[in-house]
């Protein structure tokens, strides 16, 4: 009988130790999933990881290539820059000899307009340097000395034969002033286009438009007093240089 009750006392004792074994067990065997897979599926799975390297390794190069790519576009881009900028520099330079050029050819052609016309030096020399400007602004705003630079011959010889008009007309021993010669000297296309440009008056002709006038405002009966004399020989000598043309 007391072989029985310690037989029992003891498994009592053990009872929780395999309760908690028995549970341990079960969860490590929840943990664990058997998986089986045939060959056929792993050799497509090596197949795929194959290929996936490959793959990587082409993108790695065709990377390494777009580096190297870009640091050459990069270095093209730095010259064509450098470049651009010693083309602008020295487009900034021509750009500015061509004004410098422009104002010299159009001061050459002006000058001509301050001396006797002389047919050659005129007709060759003068109106081709103003023509020759390419400033299209400067051609406009001083487009009076070319007009002037192509009727300078013109405007000399109607210059000279209303002086000679006019010393006759007031040769008359009837004539008081020289109201009416005023008007059309005036109204002289020479004298028109002179007064357009602002200093007619120091031009070679224009100081002789001014003489005339001053004459004619001082007119009071003597012819004599007009002293055209000197001024018809200036003009008629700056028109006998046509002959060497």
């Amino acid at each position: 009988m007391l072989k029985h009750i310690m037989l029992l006392l003891a498994l009592a004792a053990a009872a929780p130790a395999l309760a908690q074994n028995k549970a341990d067990s079960t969860a490590h065997a929840d943990n664990e999933v058997e998986i089986k897979i045939g060959m056929r599926d792993l050799e497509k799975l090596k197949s795929e990881r194959d290929s996936a390297t490959t793959n990587y390794k082409a993108l790695l190069s065709q990377y390494s290539k777009t580096v190297k790519n870009d640091s050459a576009l990069a270095a093209q881009l730095q010259t064509a820059r450098t470049e651009c900028a010693t083309f602008k520099l020295k487009c900034d330079e021509l750009q500015q000899a061509q004004r410098k050029a422009n104002v010299c050819l159009f001061n050459i052609a002006s000058n001509f307009l301050y001396i006797p016309y002389e047919a050659y030096s005129v007709e060759k020399l003068a109106i081709p340097a103003f023509e020759a400007v390419t400033d299209k602004e400067l051609k406009t705003q001083h487009s009076v000395n070319y007009v002037l630079l192509k009727s300078y011959q013109n405007d000399v010889k109607q210059l000279l034969d209303f002086i000679t008009s006019a010393e006759k007309e007031l040769g008359n021993p009837f004539a008081k002033n020289a109201d009416e010669q005023l008007r059309e000297l005036h109204n002289l296309p020479a004298y028109i286009n002179y007064k357009q440009y602002r200093d007619w008056k120091g031009t070679w002709l224009g100081k002789r438009l001014c003489k005339v006038e001053a004459a004619l405002r001082n007119f009071k009966g003597d012819c004599s007093q007009l002293k055209f004399g000197n001024i018809k020989k200036e003009l008629q000598d700056c028109l006998d240089t046509t002959n060497d043309l």
